[in-house]
């Protein structure tokens, strides 16, 4: 957690030209870090990935908060699958993730009952309003759920 957040404070830098970045850096911290030994093109391409790399960071850290934050404006469809054998829902009922998020069902009087299977795929999808609906793969009909791990 504390590399994730040293990266996210520290990555936005590499935002900037190539060149700029490491021309700012001062002799003790060129030397700590080895950027004096890089070549203009190896400084460039490192530059480069760094960029790449924050945008994977940031993406990876978005996903994995997924449905705890409502004010979040990327909101991308989960697909995994329900753990263990599964044959619908009942009411109450907690889906276990492949990914290891938990989600819960929120209406209550809605069950849907299909065959059972092992490992069934999901698709976990945002609506309106801030709320997400998990599919099972192969079915049109979903069920209001609320992340809670």
């Amino acid at each position: 957690m504390k590399k994730t957040a040293t990266l996210l404070l520290i990555l936005p830098f590499f935002a900037l030209k190539a060149e700029n970045i490491f021309d700012k850096m001062d002799d003790k911290d060129a030397v700590s870090t080895g950027i004096y030994k890089l070549s203009d093109d190896e400084k460039e391409a490192l530059a480069k990935w760094l960029k790449h790399s924050e945008k994977e960071i940031i993406k990876k850290e978005r996903q994995r908060n997924v449905g705890f934050d409502p004010s979040t404006r990327e909101r991308d469809a989960i697909y995994s699958y329900v753990e263990g054998e599964f044959n619908g829902w009942q009411g109450d009922e907690v889906f276990k993730l492949g990914n290891g998020q938990v989600w819960k069902q929120m209406d209550n009087g809605t069950t849907f009952y299909i065959p059972k299977r092992t490992n069934a795929e999901v698709v976990i999808k945002p609506k309106s309003m801030g709320a997400w609906y998990l599919y099972v793969a192969g079915y049109n009909k979903g069920v209001r759920v609320k992340r809670i791990e």
